[in-house]
């Protein structure tokens, strides 16, 4: 039911095994596949004929990590780049900021001991462009 904005490339895709997510509204390729999936075995594929809008691809994004049951290591809204690795003891978390500005860490990191530099994630800590924690949890 969304409508999206696309341009520059508009693939004419055959459909085989694989079905439609989304069809081009308009011009002579009307109503044929613009975005599908196909599943095989364990796996599922995404395939996206076109340069769509930010907003169509967080759309499609959204919807893929939502089916596939991916979900941020964080309940909070950021900006930063955080990446988790788990051993039987242990999870680590790489938390980065390549913004240009600097960005507020997740409340949940606050008082855990940052590796680099063997001190406490202050409460309301910022991390500058290129700056890097990295705690264990």
């Amino acid at each position: 039911g969304e409508t999206y904005p696309c341009n520059l490339v508009c693939d004419r895709i055959h459909l085989e095994n694989a079905e439609s997510l989304g069809a081009y509204e308009s011009d002579f390729y009307a109503k044929e596949p613009a975005v599908t999936r196909n599943s095989y075995g364990a796996g599922t594929v995404y395939y996206v004929g076109t340069q769509l809008s930010k907003e169509g691809k967080s759309y499609l994004l959204h919807t893929v990590c939502e089916q596939a049951g991916v979900c941020g290591v964080t309940g909070e809204d950021t900006s930063l780049e955080i990446v988790c690795r788990h051993n039987q003891n242990q999870t680590i978390y790489f938390i980065m900021n390549f913004r240009e500005k600097a960005q507020l860490v997740p409340k949940q990191f606050y008082g855990y001991t940052d590796l680099l530099t063997q001190k406490p994630v202050p409460e309301n800590a910022m991390l500058e462009q290129y700056g890097v924690y990295i705690v264990v949890a």
